[in-house]
Parts: structure tokens; C-alpha cells; sequence
């Protein structure tokens, strides 16, 4: 036994070469502590015994513990999710610096880890996380979704948990590579499957009502240039609403392909030859289609058979976007009962809801819109599906 001197005095008993045990010699309750070599540093540990024969056998346990580790490649000491995150943010950082990365992905991973990883998982051993863990994350996430201070609670909706959960196993991929955790103690979870969320369209009356407010925009606007806008912003929504066509197919029709058409009951409307991703494919418009077609023959200037429909000035319209939700915030439909913010889709998405409460055939609103059975079954399963053909370009709804 040896008596070290110091700021405090301590009782000091060597065990062998690498290895003491000592204590606090001015308290009388204190603990023996551990000290152990390794290399040019040292291994500081309580043995939590109060007993000098008890800490004699726990620091030697602890020793045998720390040497097979070092054996193994195991680290010695916990890594919490709060340190692997924080070498993951750096790491993101110098991938913009570089150029590897975009600053809007950067952003989204960052503050997903700043505002809910680190917050729940921050304190946790990066070793022992359990995909239980992340179980428990998707819980206290739906409570726990605040705004801010006194806003009402936005829980969470699945496809934001699954970007959550994937952010976190990217950080865990990081951490394997530093060598911060083994691979084989990341736990393997899978993030709940991807529900056919209902897409947010329009109802006939809610569709009624956009027109109505259109008219009201067309009349009130003074300036030549912002009629005109709107003008063509009326007959693109009429038209998207009346085909079902996408954002991209719309934007590169010309004149040239489109064409008339007459159905087996004698129901005149148009033939569009759409442009697809490999070929043309042929599409039946709505008999309102016509209509919002006549008017833009009425104020545009740019009708030849190679020039686009949607076009101001000679130049084709890239995107409606910005007057279409202008639009939908004047008439109060922005947002449907979830709180998903409507855009131009929406009316590819009208179209589908419309004609299928129409009774057309799933069969043939599928091959209509180039897409799949069970792409409208999935995304419209809320619809009726009947079975006259015919209905298909049948009911009309209003007056364009």
C-alpha cells in the first residue's frame, strides 16, 4: 500500500504493472477507483466498490474486459447518436463545400437530424440503438409535432416518416464507414410501406367554383398583359380539367396534333396525339376540351399547325404554376381537408375522380391517361367504377 499526495490525499495499491486501485482517503465512504495503462495514456473507471477485496476483483474484470476488446477491434468507449450525428453534419458540409451535394438536399438532411434525431436519439448508445427505438421514434413523433408555441399539432404523415427514417439510416451508414459503430450492431428496421394517399384534386363543384373565380380575375384585370395571362391560365385549367393530360404533355402539344374525333354514339370531341416518353399516344378529350380551345383560337396569335397550344407572345408557357395557386387562393381551395397543398396536378387528378364518379370504365380512364390499372385503382380506389364504355366522354358538368 502507497499514499499518494495531491489536492486530495488517496490510498493507492498497485495489482501489477499496468493496474492500480485507489480511493479518497480523507472519505470515509468512498469508492475505489481504477486506473489502467494502455499505451502512452490511461484508463480511469469507478469500480463502484466500497470494499477494498470486492474492488480488487472488479478492476481486474474490468481490465480482462478493456484487453479483449482491444483484441477484438471492439471501442472502448460508448459512442452516443448525438456524436455520430455531429460527424455526419460535418461530413454533409464539406460535401457542398465540394460540390458532391446540393444545398437543398444539405438542408433537408441537416435540419431533419437537428430537429428530430438528434432531440430523440441524441443521449442513446449508437451501439445499442434497437430497431424498437425506432419504433418508439414513430410515436413520439405523432405527439410531438408542434409548430411552434401554442400552433395547432402537425402530426406527421407517413411518406415524412419514411425521410426521417431514411436521414437516420444514411447517419448510421456514415458512422459504419468511420468506424464509430459495427455494422453488424445497426439495427436493421424497415420504415412503414407507402399508402396510396388520396391525391388532392378537385370536385365538381369545387372545380365550378375555380372557374367562377377565373372569370372574376379575367374581368377584373386593366392591363392588356395580365388579361391575356389569365385569359390562357382559364383555357389551360379548363382544358388539363377536360383531358387529364400531365404538366409535361400539355406543355408540347402543338395545334398539328390535335384532332377531331367522333365517338360510336355520335359524341363530337378531340382526338390529342400526346407525347410520351418513347412514342405518341392518342388521347380523348372531354367535349369541353373544344371549347377551351376556341377560346385561345379567339385571343392568340400563334395558331400554325408546328406551334404550341399554351403560348404568349410566340413563347411556350413552361409554367402555370405560379397563376394556377394564385388562383386557388382566391377561391379558398389551396389546401384540401388534409391540409395537402393542391398544384397543377391536381387537375390530371380532377379528371381521373370525375370521369370514374362518371362510371367509365377503370380500363379505359387507365389506357386514357397512359398509366396503369392498378396505378388508378391505387390513387382513385375512393371513386365508383362502373361499366358503360360510353360514359368514358359522356356527362358534361358546367359551361365553360
Amino acid at each position: 500500500m502507497t499514499t499518494e499526495t495531491g489536492e486530495h490525499q488517496q490510498e493507492l495499491e498497485r495489482l501489477n504493472d499496468d493496474l492500480v486501485i485507489y480511493k479518497r482517503s480523507d472519505h470515509r465512504d468512498a469508492r475505489w477507483q481504477m486506473r489502467l495503462k494502455l499505451g502512452a495514456g490511461y484508463w480511469r473507471q469507478t469500480t463502484g466498490k466500497r470494499d477494498k477485496d470486492a474492488a480488487r476483483i472488479a478492476a481486474m474484470t474490468i481490465a480482462f474486459e478493456i484487453g479483449l476488446k482491444l483484441k477484438h477491434g471492439v471501442q472502448l468507449r460508448d459512442t452516443t447518436v448525438q456524436v455520430a450525428v455531429d460527424r455526419y453534419l460535418a461530413h454533409l458540409q464539406l460535401e457542398l463545400e465540394r460540390g458532391h451535394m446540393k444545398e437543398g438536399r444539405v438542408s433537408f438532411l441537416a435540419g431533419t437530424l437537428r430537429r428530430y434525431i438528434i432531440p430523440y436519439f441524441g443521449k442513446m448508445d449508437l451501439a445499442a440503438l434497437t430497431a424498437r427505438d425506432v419504433e418508439r421514434y414513430r410515436e413520439w413523433r405523432k405527439g410531438n409535432g408542434l409548430k411552434k408555441k401554442g400552433a395547432k399539432l402537425n402530426i406527421p404523415k407517413g411518406n415524412t416518416l419514411r425521410f426521417e427514417e431514411s436521414t437516420l439510416r444514411q447517419m448510421l451508414r456514415y458512422a459504419v464507414q468511420e468506424g464509430l459503430v459495427d455494422a453488424a450492431r445497426v439495427p436493421k428496421f424497415e420504415s412503414p410501406k407507402k399508402s396510396s394517399d388520396r391525391r388532392p384534386g378537385l370536385t365538381a363543384e369545387q372545380l365550378a367554383h375555380l372557374r367562377a373565380t377565373l372569370d372574376t380575375m379575367v374581368n377584373e384585370a386593366t392591363h392588356g398583359t395580365v388579361k391575356l395571362k389569365r385569359k390562357l391560365l382559364q383555357a389551360y385549367v379548363d382544358f388539363l380539367a377536360e383531358t387529364g393530360l400531365r404538366v409535361g404533355e400539355a406543355r408540347v402539344l402543338k395545334w398539328r396534333d390535335i384532332e377531331a374525333f367522333t365517338t360510336k354514339n355520335g359524341t363530337q370531341t378531340l382526338r390529342l396525339w400526346v407525347r410520351g416518353k418513347t412514342k405518341k399516344q392518342p388521347a380523348i378529350a372531354q367535349p369541353d376540351a373544344m371549347k377551351a380551345l376556341e377560346r385561345i383560337r379567339g385571343f392568340g396569335t400563334h395558331l400554325d399547325a408546328d406551334d404550341y397550344v399554351f403560348t404568349l407572345d410566340g413563347e411556350q408557357v413552361m409554367n402555370f404554376g405560379n397563376g394556377f395557386t394564385a388562383a386557388l387562393t382566391r377561391a379558398k381551395l389551396l389546401h384540401d381537408t388534409d391540409g395537402t397543398k393542391r398544384t397543377i396536378y391536381s387537375l390530371r387528378h380532377t379528371y381521373a375522380t370525375l370521369r370514374l364518379d362518371d362510371n367509365a370504365p377503370v380500363f379505359w380512364v387507365a389506357e386514357n391517361m397512359r398509366t396503369s390499372v392498378a396505378m388508378i385503382e391505387k390513387h382513385y380506389a375512393h371513386t365508383k367504377i362502373g361499366t358503360n364504355a360510353d360514359a368514358g366522354i359522356g356527362t358534361q358538368r358546367t359551361d365553360s
